[in-house]
């Protein structure tokens, strides 16, 4: 009941959202976007009020410099944006004396880092699909310290502060209580949030514990390991090395523990091995940038992990035979969501009753398939978006700011199987493109009953073109309506999706279209008997496009 509260908050208040996206960086530092978690870490710097002052002020800038610079609000909900923000700040009150210059040393590198994090996602995720990681915090933070190398030591606003404000008093009473090896073991934890302290470390174990018991132990056994990969190697060498290479190591431990890749138990081995190599790589990167005086922050976890991944990436058919499978980005959660994502997704092979026919005529482009966030992702992760392309591949005449320069505005859209048609809409006005109705989110739709608990929900069709009514029996084949702009849609095009029940953005269900055709050039066409339309393909109804 909690969580549904805030839910509403968060949908019906900014200020709201914002805090929302601001708990949820903290938590995401650790791979838990949630904002209860985000709440217990920051709780824990009631031991350091001076440094979670400072990551909530860089956070907040990092937040409002992708609202401001329109990012879409999956993105700013997803934690990104926060999380390095706050890493920014705890390693500025860590390395830097507190004057009053760091401050807009500080909100520069926020703007920066959240401007860095556009590029990457652009750049790195939706290209490589690879995920950004802490990289702009690591690359923001690196420019900052050199750049503040020689700011002055004194005088600085750690003057006369109050006795509530010194960091470090829980952990003068906490440590002596603890033996020396438990003791390392909370200062590793809290070693990834730029602190030594116990209290810090119980806090944020305790947070990942009520998210993901599998990062858990992860987290923990990739620690130790660099602990003692650096104890073993570097006897004598400084406690600060240690601890950060031993953080280095639990969060790449964590992040191919589960998060990124399924977890098995082939992965688990490759997970392991993944963390002796940090280990190495950070005991290296500690040394080598020892030599300039430039702490090496998260920079292992950040070089390992994508270099891991993208060694999965390259041969994704390979690596899945021997039980290694990348789970996409657009599904990323946290281990026990899918755990066992490539059985998930064995288990949800194609099931249907009904016999699906896309429904359109012609030839239309795939534009987004199934698990693609933001729109195609939890109930709707089984959803696709058809639109129509010309022969140069452009969806629209002239400027394209107005509906009827999209080549797929007003045609018809067709029951893709026979049912009784379960629910109608049919006021929501087209969107003027590139604005979206965030309101009516759905737009026009049609929901069309099959039977056998399968429902189709074709949605965003034009104003008053909807020509069936609530309880009409329909044919395949026949008209419903035609394809529009309306609700969340910058541009006109076809959502479908087969679904559970008759409600809206029910639980979508994976499906599976018959006898269509996939069209890589104009002589080069596979006829398809059964299949499931990939993104980027050209496809047409093979029984209503007159073959």
């Amino acid at each position: 009941m909690l969580k549904d509260k805030w839910s509403r908050l968060v949908r019906s208040s900014a200020l709201g959202s914002f805090i929302d996206a601001l708990l949820r960086g903290f938590g995401q530092i650790v791979f838990c976007n949630n904002p209860l978690i985000g709440l217990i870490i920051l709780i824990g710097f009631i031991d350091s009020p001076i440094s979670g002052l400072l990551a909530l002020l860089s956070s907040t800038i990092a937040i409002l410099t992708a609202i401001l610079t329109k990012t879409e609000r999956y993105l700013i909900k997803s934690g990104l944006f926060g999380c390095s923000g706050a890493l920014i700040g705890f390693v500025f009150a860590f390395y830097l004396p507190l004057n009053w210059q760091l401050i807009p040393a500080l909100v520069l590198s926020g703007i920066l880092s959240a401007l860095l994090i556009k590029l990457l996602i652009r750049n790195l995720s939706i290209k490589v699909n690879l995920p950004v990681l802490s990289i702009p915090f690591v690359l923001v933070t690196w420019l900052g310290l050199l750049s503040l190398r020689h700011i002055p030591t004194s005088p600085t606003m750690l003057d006369n502060l109050p006795g509530f404000l010194i960091s470090g008093q829980i952990e003068q009473l906490l440590a002596p209580l603890l033996p020396e090896s438990i003791s390392t073991i909370f200062h590793t934890i809290s070693a990834i949030f730029f602190q030594y302290s116990v209290f810090i470390g119980m806090l944020c174990l305790l947070g990942l514990i009520l998210h993901s018991r599998i990062s858990t132990v992860f987290g923990i056994a990739g620690g130790v390991i660099g602990i003692t990969l650096f104890s073993l190697f570097t006897p004598g060498g400084e406690y600060a090395s240690k601890l950060t290479v031993g953080f280095n190591c639990a969060l790449i431990s964590i992040a191919l523990g589960g998060f990124f890749i399924t977890l098995t138990w082939q992965s688990t081995l490759y997970a392991l091995f993944a963390v002796f190599t940090g280990g190495v790589v950070g005991m290296a990167l500690v040394n080598l940038l020892g030599l300039v005086n430039i702490p090496a922050l998260a920079a292992s976890f950040n070089l390992v992990t994508l270099l891991f991944l993208f060694i999965l990436g390259k041969a994704p058919s390979k690596i899945s035979s021997v039980g290694l499978k990348l789970v996409p980005l657009a599904w990323v959660d946290k281990p026990e969501t899918y755990s066992n994502w490539n059985l998930l997704v064995n288990m949800k092979r194609i099931n249907q009753q009904v016999r699906l026919s896309l429904p359109f005529y012609g030839i239309w482009y795939v534009s987004r398939g199934n698990n693609r966030k933001p729109t195609h992702s939890g109930a709707s992760a089984y959803a696709w978006d058809f639109i129509v392309l010309n022969e140069r591949k452009k969806l629209f005449r002239g400027t394209g700011t107005d509906n009827k320069d999209y080549y797929s505005f007003g045609l018809p859209v067709l029951a893709p199987a026979p049912g009784k048609v379960a629910k109608v809409t049919d006021s929501a006005p087209d969107n003027t493109p590139p604005i979206a109705n965030w309101e009516q989110s759905w737009g026009n739709y049609v929901i069309i009953d099959h039977g056998n608990d399968e429902f189709s929900e074709i949605s965003h069709l034009k104003q008053h073109s909807i020509v069936v009514r609530e309880g009409d029996e329909v044919d395949r084949g026949q008209l419903i309506g035609n394809c529009g702009n309306s609700g969340l849609s910058m541009a006109s095009h076809i959502h479908y999706q087969l679904q559970k029940a008759s409600s809206l953005g029910a639980d979508s269900m994976p499906a599976k279209f018959h006898n269509y055709k996939i069209h890589k050039s104009f002589t080069k066409i596979t006829v398809m008997e059964e299949g499931r339309p990939k993104e980027k393909e050209l496809v047409s109804n093979s029984l209503s496009d007159g073959s």
